[in-house]
């Protein structure tokens, strides 16, 4: 009886113990589930081809959740071209220091001088940093801009850096309106030409250094309910033909608009991921692409 007694407190201490590994192994269970899901999307990222890629897509549900579907070399320094025309756009669209019908054709066409022009009324590439990271841009120490349009090319950023202040823009209650800025394929921009059948669903920023190979794209496409929105960055280097690479990106981002929604679990499931750096447990994209410098 005195050993019973004894032994007691530690059977319960392990009935804890392993109740609670049952518990941890359901839940690995079940994300395991989900990225098996994704798994037909995971695969035809292997599209991109040649080329040294970095991306990371997301989905923001209509309550406001995120939940990041895949990413590959998401914390890879880049050169980010004209996508950082983004971060000069919306600091200087929030700080209101140029009117939107210029903006809008900075962002629309890629103007370089206006960019740069933006970037001087923020108060210079330290201030815009500044005033992104004090207003919810989690920017990474890899974030390195020097000046409004990209044209720099000792410029740097991750595709993590995109997704952090994607997921911003989408949570501002002024969204909407900033993403109208953006270049769409049913208007004169970069996009003319390109996703034609997302008319009215897909808004972004391109990115190109042709002598480079640089090819990147980023920004916002509303999924066929309606009511999510997958956000979005590819950058590569060393692609090949700008036109080539261009048309392996537009594949891939088509294919990731037409089945997002199929791979989100709904949100009482808990997992939801509001944290753009945070993305241990998800799914990697297709092995076989060296990370690069650029």
């Amino acid at each position: 009886m005195r050993t019973l007694k004894v032994l007691g407190p530690v059977i319960t201490t392990l009935f804890l113990a392993v109740t609670a590994v049952g518990c941890a192994a359901t839940e690995a269970g079940d994300d395991a589930t989900t990225a098996s899901n994704i798994q037909p999307f995971v695969d035809t990222l292997g599209g991109l081809g040649r080329g040294n890629w970095a991306y990371s897509f997301a989905v923001v549900r209509a309550d406001g959740t995120r939940k990041v579907l895949v990413s590959k070399n998401a914390d890879a320094s880049k050169m980010g071209a004209s996508t950082f025309k983004l971060f000069t756009g919306w600091t200087a669209f929030k700080r209101r220091t140029m009117d939107q019908d210029t903006l809008s054709n900075m962002l629309h066409h890629s103007n370089n001088g206006q960019a740069d022009e933006a970037m001087r009324a923020n108060g210079g590439t330290a201030a815009n940093r500044k005033w992104l990271t004090g207003n919810g841009v989690a920017l990474s120490n890899k974030f390195h801009q020097y000046d409004g349009s990209g044209l720099d090319n000792s410029s740097r950023l991750t595709a993590n850096d995109l997704m952090a202040l994607l997921t911003r823009i989408k949570a501002d209650p002024e969204y909407k309106t900033f993403r109208g800025l953006l270049a769409r394929p049913d208007e004169s921009s970069t996009l003319s030409g390109r996703f034609d059948s997302l008319s009215g669903r897909i808004f972004a920023k391109t990115g190109t250094y042709p002598n480079s190979q640089v090819k990147a794209l980023a920004g916002f496409a509303v999924l066929p309910d309606g009511e999510n929105t997958l956000l979005f960055a590819v950058v590569g280097s060393g692609v090949g033909d700008s036109g080539s690479a261009y048309d392996r990106v537009e594949d891939v981002v088509r294919n990731a608009v037409a089945h997002a929604g199929d791979y989100v679990a709904p949100t009482e499931v808990g997992r939801v991921d509001n944290d753009p750096k945070s993305d241990d447990d998800v799914p990697r994209g297709p092995e076989g692409y060296s990370d690069s410098p650029l």
